[in-house]
C-alpha cells in the first residue's frame, strides 16, 4: 500500500475532503459570527477555536443550544477553572447543512446569552 502510493493517494483525498469542510466552516463563521467571536484558521485538525468578543451566559446558553438539540462541548470539558475563553467548534463528522445550521442557531442564542463587558480578558461561567 505504501510503496504502490496508495497510502498517498489515500492522505490526499482526505486532506482535500477536510480542508474544504474547514474552509466552508471558516466562510460560515464569517457569515454568522464575526459580530461575536474571533478565531484564527486552524491549520490541521478537525475544529476551530472561538474566543468571544464579550461574556457569555454559559448556563442559557448551553440551555438554549440543548433545547435547539446542538451539541458543542461544554468548557468544562477543556478548562480546568470556571474561567472560560470560548469554545471548541468541531466539524469532522458534521454535513455542510449542520455546520450552517449549527452555527446559525449558535449566533442566534448568542443574542440571548451576552453579558455586559466588565473589560476581563477571560469570560467566567455562571
Amino acid at each position: 500500500l505504501i510503496q504502490d502510493g496508495t497510502v498517498r493517494r489515500h492522505i490526499r483525498k482526505a486532506t482535500n475532503y477536510y480542508r474544504s469542510k474547514r474552509d466552508f466552516m471558516v466562510k460560515q463563521l464569517d457569515l454568522h459570527l464575526s459580530e461575536h467571536v474571533s478565531y484564527h484558521c486552524p491549520q490541521g485538525g478537525l475544529a476551530v477555536w472561538l474566543a468571544f468578543k464579550y461574556q457569555v451566559d454559559w448556563t442559557l446558553l448551553f440551555k438554549k443550544l440543548k433545547e435547539k438539540s446542538v451539541h458543542i462541548p461544554h468548557p468544562n470539558n477543556y478548562h480546568r477553572d470556571n474561567h472560560y475563553g470560548g469554545l471548541r467548534l468541531g466539524y469532522g463528522s458534521l454535513s455542510e447543512e449542520q455546520i450552517e445550521e449549527g452555527i446559525r442557531i449558535l449566533a442566534d442564542l448568542l443574542l440571548l446569552a451576552q453579558i455586559p463587558s466588565n473589560g476581563s480578558e477571560y469570560i467566567k461561567n455562571n
